[in-house]
């Protein structure tokens, strides 16, 4: 049986957290803050709980999505990175040096002509880097890309990434890559 309480906040927008299930990131901190607004703090507890495990799975979620647009890209391979972006008018890309790229077939079409050039090369990122930042359905992240030839490090780059939750899976939809100094 799931525990609820109605959480007052004062105003017309009173949050219903008996189906806290359903609630996002956002509601589940307003009704938090509501339940220690009026000393219900085994609610509160109850809510903190809850909170951090959505929270969890968020960060697991994109930090996986992460991985996968990298592992596709250290591995040349073109299937695998098709299946981390998103759909919509929102994907984009700027590789190093590059413009702007709209529209996920362009979007694709750029990474397929770089592994073919790229057999050589190795792309590496450090995990310990990785900075995310989520807000609802969107995050990004933010790290360090290493690109190897031969073992040696031939290039640095920083790179952001914005993921998009579509269809319940995070999917990224903009990559961008510049030079570090």
């Amino acid at each position: 049986m799931q525990r609820g309480v109605r959480v007052l906040a004062g105003s017309s927008d009173d949050i219903d957290a008996t189906g806290d299930a359903d609630l996002d990131v956002e509601q589940l901190q307003e009704a938090l803050d509501s339940a220690i607004s009026i000393e219900n703090y085994s609610e509160a507890a109850r809510l903190r709980d809850l909170l951090n495990s959505q929270i969890d799975d968020r960060m697991i979620g994109i930090l996986g999505a992460h991985s996968a647009f990298y592992n596709a890209f250290k591995n040349l391979d073109i299937k695998a990175m098709s299946k981390v972006w998103g759909e919509g008018e929102a994907v984009r890309c700027t590789h190093p040096g590059g413009l702007c790229i709209y529209g996920r077939n362009k979007v694709l079409s750029s990474w397929e002509s770089i592994f073919n050039v790229a057999t050589s090369m190795e792309i590496r990122y450090d995990p310990d880097e990785v900075k995310v930042h989520i807000n609802g359905e969107i995050a990004f992240t933010t790290c360090a890309e290493l690109v190897e030839s031969n073992g040696v490090v031939v290039a640095k780059f920083n790179a952001t990434n914005i993921f998009e939750r579509q269809q319940g899976e995070w999917k990224i939809v903009h990559h961008h890559g510049n030079a570090a100094r």
